[in-house]
């Protein structure tokens, strides 16, 4: 049977007591799971990310020194996120499968795809035009050339004005034309992160879920037991069968 839970958005790296506070709620989350569950995480876990040749993030080990404790028992995916878009393969060393892109996963006969969510929602013209800034190969080769000191503090800025344009987001009225197309490719739910808010809809039996942020609503999405469901704070905010 297929097992799934899914995280986004904890932006790890702003403060060293708030990172310690999500990682226990994580781990404590995920500790007593059944072996072969798999761990999807759809991208922004880490407030910034820059894979150096030499250089290893410290900051970032408590999380991912919890994740070595459970590689052999959990399947770990992760979504590069707008946030951490610039990964290597430094995270696969941890037994996580990284993309840049998006997972598709075939459970109980429904096709699911799971990526980030960045560029989905056309009024986050902030958020998308940021998006091509630092994914232009040009930005990434310029930024290399900063000392890593330096690169961090001008990273710190460009996060904290990202932070600031997404606590203004507002759940959207209806489902973003990015998703109906994946709905039109034969995808029949649709999971994102990125916008920081609990989300459920759906059309023509098809869903689009959003697992929200993490530190601040506590929330994930969980698929087992041919049913799928959006929970926040120990409570299931939806609940839908996927297949049986």
């Amino acid at each position: 049977m297929d097992r799934f839970y899914i995280f986004a958005d904890f932006h790890l790296g702003i403060n060293e007591q708030r990172d310690k506070e999500i990682i226990e709620k994580f781990l404590k989350t995920i500790e007593k799971l059944p072996e072969g569950t798999n761990i999807v995480l759809l991208g922004d876990i880490f407030d910034f990310w820059f894979e150096y040749k030499e250089v290893i993030l410290k900051k970032y080990f408590p999380f991912l020194s919890g994740i070595w404790k459970y590689k052999d028992k959990l399947n770990f995916y992760f979504v590069a996120g707008n946030h951490d878009w610039w990964t290597g393969n430094f995270l696969e060393f941890f037994g996580i499968k990284t993309t840049k892109g998006h997972f598709t996963f075939d459970i109980e006969n429904k096709k699911i795809l799971m990526a980030h969510g960045d560029g989905y929602f056309p009024r986050d013209i902030f958020g998308n035009l940021l998006t091509k800034i630092l994914r232009n190969k040009i930005t990434t080769g310029i930024f290399y050339m900063f000392h890593p000191d330096i690169g961090f503090q001008i990273a710190k800025g460009i996060s904290r004005i990202s932070r600031h344009n997404s606590s203004k987001k507002e759940v959207p009225h209806e489902i973003p034309p990015k998703v109906i197309k994946h709905f039109e490719e034969g995808y029949d739910v649709v999971i994102l992160g990125h916008f920081h808010l609990p989300i459920f809809m759906q059309k023509d039996k098809k869903l689009y879920l959003n697992t929200g942020d993490f530190p601040g609503h506590e929330s994930y999405i969980k698929i087992e037991n041919n049913e799928i469901s959006l929970i926040s704070k120990d409570k299931v905010l939806f609940k839908s069968k996927i297949g049986g």
